[in-house]
């Protein structure tokens, strides 16, 4: 049997996939968690094969893929996701996911995606391979395919409003770490403060406007 997680803070989207997953005799719904977190002490305790997740590509995401992976590579994980998001969508591919699938598709594709991750083969949505493929050729294009990983995660901290002393206390690093990251930035991006870096992550999609309107911070 393949004993499976599943991830989500959508509860149609959890019905609708166990529904689907019926459809597959080998596989075993163990637990449907809304919180990564609890996923990872969940698979520390018990055995895991599969995990899917309903998500759009987050830095959060990253992390706790990195996370999971890092304790037990033989997990195979499925994001399913709202959207692409092509910057962070290449990141969790690096990571290792077997799978990433658009959730605008059919429950067919859906159901191959995961037949086929769970014989050992992977799977990416074609709409999202197509937007890999413009990525690349756009690479140039889009200045922050030139930050690593840690600079788009404290990039992504600092849009968000958080001071400097409270992303070091997060990522267990000092606050001289966190202001090297935060000026190696301003150089790479050619800028010179978190305004400027605000409207960058607009323009390039890493995060949206909606989200500073009811923040009720000004841009």
């Amino acid at each position: 049997m393949i004993n499976t997680l599943i991830i989500s803070r959508v509860e149609i989207f959890s019905v609708g996939i166990k529904t689907l997953l019926s459809q597959i005799k080998k596989i075993n719904i163990r637990k449907v968690v809304n919180d990564e977190n609890d996923a990872f002490r969940y698979c520390r305790q018990f055995s895991v094969n599969l995990i899917i997740i309903y998500s759009a590509p987050s830095v959060s995401l990253v992390d706790s893929i990195k996370r999971i992976k890092r304790s037990s590579l033989s997990i195979k994980i499925i994001v399913i996701s709202p959207k692409t998001d092509s910057i962070l969508s290449i990141t969790l591919l690096q990571l290792g996911i077997e799978g990433f699938i658009i959730a605008d598709t059919s429950c067919e594709n859906i159901l191959q995606a995961i037949r086929q991750v769970c014989i050992g083969q992977r799977y990416i949505s074609q709409e999202l391979a197509m937007e890999i493929a413009l990525t690349k050729l756009q690479q140039e294009l889009n200045p922050l395919h030139h930050l690593s990983e840690r600079e788009l995660q404290i990039m992504s901290m600092i849009i968000r409003g958080k001071k400097i002393i409270q992303i070091a206390s997060e990522l267990n690093i000092n606050t001289k770490t966190v202001n090297s990251y935060r000026y190696r930035m301003f150089s790479k991006l050619k800028i010179s403060g978190d305004v400027e870096l605000t409207h960058i992550a607009i323009r390039y999609g890493l995060i949206e406007i909606e989200s500073h309107l009811q923040s009720g911070r000004q841009i």
